[in-house]
């Protein structure tokens, strides 16, 4: 599923449906589903793959011809980076250091995001937003080097936040 659902809900199915003049036992059959879970579609009770929502679409005479060319484009787009390196050019090699950096920003970024909600972070003023930025990162260094306990990030931080041989383990090793 994706973005669609979000936006055509039942109500629209419905719609489109009596627009066409189609009744739910045709649109069910154009999909090879029961009538009562079509019916279920509409009524919102259950999310309706997309694959019955293109068949739906063109019997009911809705073009979806724009929105599939607008998804090619959007696949054909080629973006083009420029790395500077001191190393001799091997793609295979050049390639694995890439997607090897942008692997651990990425899951850096996410820890970051999920266990120390930095994307929801308030602080406006540039040099405290530094700060933090820097001190949740010697945090996640420090609980990510921590051996003694198999633990997730954010269980070993809940754990250290009100037990302190704990946070004192994590700080001095």
């Amino acid at each position: 599923m994706g973005e669609y659902d979000k936006r055509f809900t039942g109500d629209d199915l419905r719609r489109m449906r009596k627009v066409a003049g189609k009744t739910t036992s045709e649109m069910a059959r154009l999909a090879g589903v029961e009538r009562g879970t079509y019916e279920n579609y509409e009524k919102g009770v259950s999310k309706f793959p997309y694959e019955y929502f293109e068949i739906w679409c063109d019997a009911c005479g809705v073009n979806l011809t724009p929105l599939r060319d607008q998804i090619k484009a959007l696949r054909e787009k080629i973006d083009t980076h420029f790395y500077v390196t001191s190393v001799e050019p091997d793609a295979q090699m050049l390639q694995k250091a890439i997607r090897h950096h942008w692997h651990i920003e990425i899951q850096q970024h996410w820890v970051l995001d999920v266990v120390f909600k930095e994307d929801a972070c308030q602080i406006s003023e540039p040099t405290s937003a530094e700060n933090m930025a820097l001190f949740r990162r010697v945090v996640r260094n420090l609980v990510k080097q921590h051996t003694g306990r198999k633990d997730s990030i954010r269980g070993k931080c809940v754990r250290a936040s009100f037990d302190d041989k704990f946070r004192a383990e994590l700080i001095f090793g």
